[in-house]
């Protein structure tokens, strides 16, 4: 029995010995570059945000104790290479010098994938997301996962923000979008405490987003929308239902809100050979304009209302046929907005989201019923009768001896010569002045902080 215990002990004793060499030399942190390769790939696969194809390419560089891994597309268009690039570089350039300042010894890795995309608004997405790593007894534990959106113009070459490829609203409508989306795919135990606050319509969020053919993906950070265990959220909406925030082309304006602005309208287009005057005017002089729009003209006149939409001005609708809305009933109110919505799409890409009843004349019913179409309501504050006077000296001077111009909505018609020749003389005075001129909603925006809301009546601000 003696022997047999001091065996057992030896057994023991050579167990522990070779149990404590495995963890010395079998851990999970790999010990040269094919296994860092093989960990990378590994990495790639397990979160994949973005879809490769048969033209993505890894690179690998493998270091004992700081490694990295970056996936592109072998995409051809130079401008958005070059972005990716240099933006890339920072990344590990930024990383490199985080882990000099950490000061110790351990096995890290930075996995970097990306992606571009091209978006038929003249702009192309670029999207990276970084992962990155540290040792932890022995394994290769995932420290922080963060995504990088950028925009850039095919016109230019430059990076621009959301708000030169989307319209105003679009927080809006990726807000009404989400809150729906996260309610329906996630349980309340997964969302945060305060998920809503970061889907809400403001300037801090949906500021990461990849465009597509088909859809547009917003990204959320973890911890944010939902426990840090879920990792960063994407939440895809299909193009139908942003038609409404998206520009069909880029435009390189800025607007400062703390400058004076105003909003000129036109009523009644699209016109022919006036509206191209007035066009050429805004175009000049760098402005825009809102146009409303009747639906049974958009076929006769649709170069001139492509134009219009493409430089960047807003696009409201008119009515079909111009009749007393509040006189109608709500089905056929709903007729006359549904078929101008689906004229204007035909010929410019884009589906407003602002009406101007006709005439001005308005009453709940009406409002509503805009509001059922995902709309709102506007009016104005200068109305310079050019419809009734056809005088540019007289349209011109109904602007010009308004006193305080800022946050003033001036109502105009498209449609009429004379209204070209005073608008020729009504946009540079303004410029003169020192007014911005912006569209309807960027104007709501700017002196309500708030988009404008769906169902609501607008005219005035003080």
């Amino acid at each position: 029995m003696k022997k047999f215990w001091i065996i057992l002990i030896i057994l023991l004793a050579l167990c522990g010995m070779f149990y404590a060499f495995t963890r010395i030399y079998d851990t999970d942190v790999y010990k040269n570059s094919e296994e860092f390769r093989e960990f990378a790939d590994n990495s790639l696969a397990e979160e994949q945000f973005f879809t490769p194809d048969e033209y993505t390419q890894t690179e690998y560089e493998y270091d004992k104790k700081l490694s990295f891994a970056i996936r592109k597309d072998q995409y051809s268009g130079e401008d958005i290479s070059k972005l990716r690039d240099n933006r890339i570089k920072d990344i590990v350039k930024s990383f490199i010098a985080k882990q000099a300042v950490e000061g110790d010894d351990r096995t890290r890795a930075c996995i970097i994938d990306s992606t571009v995309r091209d978006w038929d608004n003249e702009a192309q997405s670029l999207a990276i997301c970084v992962k990155t790593y540290v040792e932890q007894d022995r394994e290769m534990v995932l420290e922080d996962t963060d995504i990088k959106t950028f925009l850039i113009s095919l016109q230019t070459g430059e990076e621009i923000k959301p708000i030169q490829a989307f319209n105003i609203n679009y927080r809006a409508k990726a807000s009404k979008f989400a809150a729906d989306y996260f309610t329906k795919t996630y349980s309340p135990e997964v969302l945060n405490e305060d998920w809503e606050k970061y889907i809400a319509d403001n300037d801090e969020n949906f500021n990461k987003f990849m465009m597509t053919d088909s859809a547009v993906i917003f990204y959320f950070d973890e911890g944010t929308v939902a426990d840090e265990s879920e990792g960063i959220l994407s939440m895809t909406i299909p193009r139908r239902n942003m038609l409404q925030a998206i520009r069909p082309l880029v435009i390189d304006r800025y607007i400062d809100p703390d400058k004076p602005m105003i909003a000129i309208t036109y009523d009644d287009g699209p016109g022919g050979a006036s509206e191209a005057r007035i066009l050429d005017c805004l175009e000049k002089h760098g402005s825009v304009a809102t146009f409303f729009y009747m639906g049974n003209r958009m076929e006769g006149f649709g170069e001139t209302a492509r134009r219009a939409a493409q430089m960047g001005c807003e696009i409201g609708n008119h009515s079909w046929s111009h009749p007393q809305l509040s006189l109608l009933s709500k089905k056929k109110i709903k007729e006359q907005l549904e078929k101008t919505n689906d004229a204007i799409y035909e010929v410019t890409g884009t589906v407003p989201d602002v009406c101007r009843p006709p005439y001005g004349d308005y009453s709940d019913k009406v409002v509503k019923t805009i509001g059922s179409e995902d709309m709102y309501a506007v009016l104005w504050t200068i109305d310079t009768l050019d419809w009734k006077t056809r005088n540019p000296k007289k349209i011109f001077k109904s602007v010009k001896n308004t006193k305080n111009l800022d946050g003033k909505i001036i109502l105009m018609h498209s449609i009429y010569d004379e209204t070209a020749k005073a608008s020729e003389k009504i946009i540079p005075w303004l410029e003169e002045q020192g007014y911005q001129t912006v569209t309807i909603s960027e104007l709501i925006k700017y002196k309500t902080g708030k988009t404008p809301q769906e169902g609501k009546l607008y005219r005035s601000f003080p």
